[in-house]
């Protein structure tokens, strides 16, 4: 039995939703600084992403799937 906080990843999980919609759109080959952004929407949409992907690792994703 995995120890998984399942509400704490359905909460990252949620976060990310709109940002992972936002920047889907956006060019794959746009260069950007991202240091310009800080403190805007996209500035808070990568922040979310990367909870998001430190939380849904390849292990924690597995242990979901053996259960």
């Amino acid at each position: 039995m995995s120890n998984i906080d399942k509400s704490a990843l359905r909460e990252i999980a949620v976060a990310a939703v709109g940002a992972h919609e936002r920047l889907s759109v956006m060019p794959p080959d746009e260069i950007f600084d991202i240091s310009l952004a800080e403190g805007t929407q996209l500035d808070a949409d990568i922040t979310a992403l990367n909870a998001l992907n430190s939380a849904a690792n390849p292990t924690t994703v597995l242990a979901l799937l053996d259960e």
